[in-house]
């Protein structure tokens, strides 16, 4: 299984963006950024991938969310992530797509690295 970590940004956001699903007025994140995450996994000789993580990708005025992971060759698995806060000025609509990003990489981190064989 992957780490399926973004664990910066999902623990630091609610902290900048509170908890409400949607807001009435703007709010200022006081705060720009860029996290990315590489991560490899080496897999043992026989062992086949039956499943990787989907896809995703979301980019607004606010926000970009990038998660992908992909077979290298034989024995390797390569993954990405990559999220971004573009403004720290959000008005009510760009509060909600961040938190249905927010909430798309959460999903995308769960989903697992499927394994079949491997020496025993």
């Amino acid at each position: 299984m992957t780490s399926g970590a973004l664990g910066l940004v999902e623990n630091v956001m609610p902290q900048l963006l509170g908890s409400e699903p949607s807001r009435k007025y703007g709010l200022d994140a006081h705060v720009t950024f860029q996290y990315d995450q590489d991560e490899t996994i080496t897999l043992p000789t026989g062992t086949n991938v039956v499943a990787l993580p989907n896809d995703a990708k979301a980019a607004s005025k606010s926000s970009s969310l990038v998660a992908s992971c992909a077979k290298s060759d034989a024995t390797t698995v390569k993954c990405h992530r990559s999220f971004q806060l573009k403004s720290r000025f959000l008005d009510p609509s760009q509060y909600k797509e961040l938190r249905s990003a927010l909430a798309s990489m959460s999903q995308v981190a769960r989903q697992p690295v499927i394994l079949a064989g491997g020496k025993s």
